[in-house]
C-alpha cells in the first residue's frame, strides 16, 4: 500500500476516522478496476486492519458476512461508537418593549 491507513481505537472520532479510511483507501486502490462488490468486499476487510483495542474487540465479534457492502458495516460503527452530545436547554429571550437595554441586561 502506498499510503497507510489512520488508526482507530474507539477513542476519536468514528466519523472522522471512517471519513479518511475511504480517503486513503481510494488513494491506494485508485488504478485498480474493482467491481463495485468487490470494491465493497475490500474496504470491509481492510477496515478491520485500522482497528486497535476496543474498536479491534468491537469488530472481531461481528459476522463480517452478513455485511454485503461497507456502507452497512459504516452504519454499524457509527451507531455503537457515536459520542452523544449532552443535551442542554436553549432558551430565546428577548427584550420587552418599554425596557431600557441596561433594564434588560440586569434580568440576566
Amino acid at each position: 500500500m502506498a499510503f497507510s491507513y489512520p488508526r482507530f481505537n474507539g477513542d476519536t472520532n468514528v466519523e472522522d476516522h471512517a471519513r479518511s479510511f475511504l480517503n486513503v483507501w481510494n488513494a491506494n486502490h485508485v488504478s485498480q478496476r474493482f467491481l463495485e462488490a468487490e470494491a465493497h468486499t475490500s474496504k470491509i476487510v481492510e477496515f478491520g486492519l485500522t482497528l486497535d483495542k476496543r474498536a479491534a474487540c468491537w469488530h472481531a465479534q461481528l459476522n463480517i458476512a452478513v455485511f454485503t457492502s461497507f456502507d452497512q458495516l459504516q452504519s454499524a460503527i457509527l451507531c455503537f461508537f457515536h459520542r452523544s452530545i449532552p443535551q442542554c436547554e436553549i432558551y430565546s429571550i428577548r427584550q420587552l418593549q418599554q425596557e431600557s437595554v441596561v433594564d434588560f441586561s440586569l434580568r440576566f
